[in-house]
C-alpha cells in the first residue's frame, strides 16, 4: 500500500515528464489560456465576494456614526436649552436683588 506522499510524488513526476516533451509544452497553450480565464473570471466573483465581505462592517460603521451624531447633537440642544433657562433663572434672582 502506498501513503498519500507517495502518490502525490508519483503524479508529480509523471506530470513533469509529460511537460518535458516538446510537442507536449504546445498542447498546454489553450489550456493556460482557459485557466487564465477562470482566473479572471474568479477574480470578479472575488471582488463581488469581497464587497459583500465588507458590506456589513461598512454599514454597521454608518448606523453606529448616525446613533452617535444624534447624540451629540441632543446633547448639544440641550445644553442650549440650559444655559437659556439658566440665564433666566439668573436673570430673575438679579431682578429680585
Amino acid at each position: 500500500m502506498t501513503t498519500w506522499g507517495e502518490r502525490a510524488t508519483h503524479s508529480a513526476h509523471a506530470a513533469h515528464s509529460a511537460r518535458a516533451t516538446p510537442g507536449a509544452r504546445a498542447a498546454h497553450i489553450p489550456r493556460n489560456a482557459q485557466r487564465l480565464r477562470r482566473i479572471v473570471e474568479r477574480m470578479d466573483n472575488w471582488w463581488v465576494s469581497a464587497a459583500v465581505s465588507v458590506a456589513p462592517t461598512v454599514l454597521i460603521g454608518g448606523l453606529f456614526w448616525i446613533v452617535m451624531r444624534a447624540v451629540i447633537r441632543a446633547d448639544r440642544s440641550e445644553r442650549k436649552a440650559y444655559a437659556k433657562i439658566e440665564a433666566e433663572e439668573r436673570a430673575k434672582r438679579a431682578a429680585t436683588r
